[in-house]
């Protein structure tokens, strides 16, 4: 970003992520970016960037809040705007890790692997910032329930993602599926342990269960694949 600034182009700054859902007003107020993305923004955010390549106005984008006498807003006051949908994980596109020094990151997790095939968690634990997200949904009227939020990716996207980690990243011993709950969806977690089985990916992995959510037919099926 200094290099670019240093050659006479002018970058503008956005920065989203748990913390600034969770305290978007004291990220705003710090005055360091010209755009905070609040929640699940990755299509808010594709949005914001073509909007500003066709010189439009940005400041009705979802999810996105400009601060007072900014780059896209020169008003007194901020622009705080509700967050859109929580995005259909089935129509996101599937993660770049070539962006990522994944050589490095699996080394100095021992050959651990971290990832996602679901978003959200119906418990409201105090401790967790999931409950804060499904308040503020529901509170800009972006969903109505917390059911919502529980999506999958499709069991076929997260295998080829794993295929392809596994033939460009040898290194890769172990996986953990960082869900807050894998279990959730009894009928997910028997298509993916048989689909898992039937890969041949054969790398061991960890999931996160709940105790009201699993029972001796699931572990089986786990244990299985």
């Amino acid at each position: 970003l200094d290099a670019l600034r240093a050659a006479g182009v002018d970058v503008p700054t956005v920065v989203g992520g748990v913390h600034c859902t969770m305290v978007p007003e004291a990220v705003v107020a710090e005055g360091h970016f010209d755009v905070v993305a609040v929640g699940e923004a990755e299509l808010a955010f594709r949005e914001l960037v073509d909007r500003i390549e066709r010189g439009d106005d940005v400041r009705d984008v979802p999810n996105m809040r400009f601060p007072a006498r900014s780059r896209f807003n020169r008003n007194l006051t901020s622009i705080d705007n509700p967050v859109g949908a929580f995005p259909d994980l089935a129509a996101i596109a599937p993660n770049d890790y070539a962006l990522f020094d994944m050589e490095r990151i699996i080394r100095s997790k021992n050959g651990w692997l971290g990832l996602l095939t679901s978003r959200g968690c119906p418990y409201k634990c105090t401790y967790c910032f999931n409950q804060e997200i499904v308040d503020r949904y529901v509170e800009d009227g972006a969903a109505q329930t917390s059911k919502e939020y529980l999506r999958h990716y499709p069991v076929p996207r997260i295998l080829e993602e794993i295929r392809s980690l596994k033939a460009r990243h040898p290194e890769i011993e172990h996986l953990i599926f960082d869900d807050d709950l894998f279990t959730l969806d009894r009928a997910y977690v028997r298509e993916f342990s048989q689909a898992y089985k039937a890969s041949g990916i054969g790398l061991p992995y960890v999931v996160n269960a709940h105790v009201q959510v699993f029972d001796e037919e699931m572990a089986f099926q786990l244990a299985d694949s």
